[in-house]
């Protein structure tokens, strides 16, 4: 256990990985999926509307500054050419079930079941990156996923007392981002064509 003040570290780490993965995709040295951006974008837009309306007042504004760079980004892979990256149907089947899961945390009554919804349905909104980091690993970047992956993991060693709530979504950014990363390592090696053994 670190700190809990080590947190707003992991939260840094976070916003710096998705800066620079904006400036790639402005420079279309990337190409984003869409869908999955949208969404990492409108889930903490939407949780920020409802914290909004039951008063939380100005502690949510750091749910709205977590939604601002991802939307961003798919700003930018619209208007980028070299950032486009095509939506299949299966990209949109996705979304809405991410969205499903999304709404139903907002109304489920208890804090748990709301969590395993959100985490539920960013896995969905996740699951284009999935695929594309191993199919085409040129047309993604490492380092937000490493600065992600780092950035929940010392968050998560920030906490200070374990309660699941607080925990269970730090955990699954840390895995979500390895695997994202994982999927990268394996994907370029593929793409590797293996070497002529000498006859």
């Amino acid at each position: 256990m670190i700190p809990e003040n080590y947190s707003y570290i992991g939260l840094l780490l976070g916003i710096a990985g998705s800066l620079h993965y904006l400036i790639l995709t402005l420079r279309g040295h990337v190409q984003p999926s869409r869908v999955t951006w949208l969404l990492w974008g409108l889930f903490p837009l939407i949780v920020y509307v409802t914290r909004v309306v039951n008063g939380v007042g100005v502690p949510a504004l750091n749910t709205l500054a977590a939604s601002v760079l991802p939307l961003l980004v798919v700003t930018a892979s619209i208007r980028v050419k070299r950032s486009r990256w095509n939506t299949s149907p299966y990209d949109y089947l996705l979304a809405l079930l991410a969205t499903v899961g999304i709404v139903l945390s907002l109304y489920t009554g208890t804090a748990l079941y709301a969590m395993l919804l959100a985490i539920l349905a960013d896995f969905f909104a996740t699951v284009p990156t999935y695929y594309k980091s191993y199919f085409y690993p040129k047309s993604e970047n490492v380092t937000v996923y490493i600065m992600g992956a780092l950035g929940a993991g010392i968050s998560l060693m920030a906490v200070q007392a374990f309660v699941p709530v607080a925990v269970l979504f730090l955990i699954y950014l840390v895995f979500s981002n390895a695997t994202i990363c994982l999927l990268l390592y394996a994907g370029s090696r593929r793409l590797v064509p293996t070497q002529n053994k000498a006859v």
